[in-house]
């Protein structure tokens, strides 16, 4: 704003006389408003529900704010001096933002010209951690990892080691359950931290005593392979895809899980079993009995019991086991047990030349077995046909019966010559 200028007015009669008492002081304004931003900060991230818009001008103003580039402007409260403004926001949502900063002063001059980038992330990163194996011996290694993502404000690299804090090897000198933890922190603030589980057994093994009188055995079901992990967070009707990276040994290559309650931390255990399990009492029906069986897994997740809508298994079958059983590679189900075995839902999804995929939709986790089904129908093989080839003539007779039949010919050809000639020399001596 431009400083007061005096102005005088002096008026004169035709008889010269003068009046120079009037005099009017003004000022002219042509500039707007400056704006300084007090919040929010450069480049700030929030992990809170609400936020503060305040700025300041160095002259009397009207402010206003826009998150939308001014379709939807928001009037911001003035102090006592109309030269401070702010307004808290409580409905905004989770997301990247610019926040748009207009003041016009008394006289009409608008300052469009301010504005400021944030990031409003009230949710922690998810987080995945798991240990293999979930058993060893004392002295044996454990290996762990995690991984972290964040779609908001992202992981905090600087923290830990690229934004990731937890043990790749953790001891295994103790025996017993141990326990071990990764955490995780976006640039918004917010942390996350899991912990899982793995069993150190102690190192070798006893004798067994003898007894009199007969002796007794026992099937022993053992887990041949297993693989957990920790999901951080399930959102009601947002399936989470658990990935397994033992799908070779187990059979399992994913766990989809959607739930129907937010659900933290929730850990998968996939094993894979060397038998019917000993709890169990009934085997499950399949074409063959105990022989249709390909494989039995427990699967597990505590913390998502009775929360879960639906699961989907996607597993994998060897066509070799297909084909010696001599079924169609769609004649697979995968089985559950409760308090019986049910056959669930199954897709057959793909097959290449070693092995099937499949996907099976279950309620719940539990045990699970892979078979024929009971009412699958045996591929009959293609007869083979068999094409009978004269065999090859030993010891060059072919060539060699080539050979004779030509020399026949020859000969043949030789006695019609002396024919000829012989009735030739016939005909001329009965001219004479």
């Amino acid at each position: 704003m431009s400083a007061f200028t005096a102005m005088s007015f002096y008026c004169n009669d035709s008889a010269d006389n003068w009046n120079r008492t009037v005099s009017r002081m003004f000022s002219l304004d042509r500039i707007a408003p400056g704006i300084t931003i007090l919040s929010p900060s450069v480049s700030r991230n929030y992990s809170a529900t609400s936020i503060l818009f305040n700025i300041s001008t160095n002259e009397n103003a009207t402010c206003f704010y826009s998150l939308d580039s001014g379709v939807n402007n928001v009037s911001m409260q003035r102090n006592a001096t109309d030269t401070g403004f702010n307004d808290t926001n409580n409905s905004i949502v989770n997301g990247a933002y610019t926040v748009n900063f207009y003041c016009n002063d008394t006289l009409n001059n608008w300052n469009r010209t301010q504005s400021r980038a944030f990031i409003m992330d009230t949710v922690a990163p998810a987080l995945t951690f798991s240990c293999t194996p979930a058993s060893v011996s004392q002295g044996n290694a454990v290996t762990c990892s995690c991984s972290a993502t964040d779609a908001t404000s992202g992981i905090n690299t600087s923290y830990a080691v690229n934004g990731l804090s937890f043990t790749a090897s953790p001891p295994t000198t103790s025996s017993g359950t141990q326990t071990t933890t990764c955490s995780s922190v976006d640039y918004a603030g917010n942390t996350v931290s899991l912990s899982t589980t793995y069993t150190v057994e102690t190192s070798g093994g006893g004798g067994g005593g003898g007894g009199g009188g007969g002796t007794t055995s026992a099937t022993v079901t053992k887990t041949l392979d297993s693989e957990s992990k920790v999901v951080a967070v399930i959102v009601e009707a947002t399936p989470v895809t658990v990935t397994i990276t033992k799908s070779d040994s187990l059979g399992v290559s994913e766990i989809s899980i959607e739930s129907t309650e937010k659900i933290e931390n929730v850990k998968v255990s996939v094993d894979k079993l060397s038998g019917q399990p000993a709890t169990v009492s009934t085997a499950p029906v399949a074409a063959g009995g105990s022989s249709g069986v390909y494989s039995y897994l427990k699967i597990e997740a505590p913390q998502a019991s009775g929360k879960i809508k639906d699961a989907d298994i996607t597993f994998d079958v060897k066509k070799s086991w297909i084909a010696e059983k001599g079924i169609n590679a769609k004649d697979v189900v995968l089985q559950r047990y409760t308090t019986k075995w049910t056959e669930l839902p199954t897709t057959l999804l793909s097959e290449n030349a070693e092995k099937a995929t499949y996907k099976a939709t279950t309620p719940g986790f539990s045990f699970f077995a892979v078979t024929a089904k009971s009412n699958a129908t045996a591929v009959t093989p293609a007869a083979n046909v068999t094409e009978e080839v004269a065999p090859a003539a030993e010891g060059g007779a072919a060539e060699k019966a080539k050979g004779i039949s030509l020399w026949v010919w020859v000969i043949i050809a030789l006695a019609i010559i002396v024919i000829i000639l012989v009735s030739i020399k016939a005909a001329a001596k009965k001219k004479r």
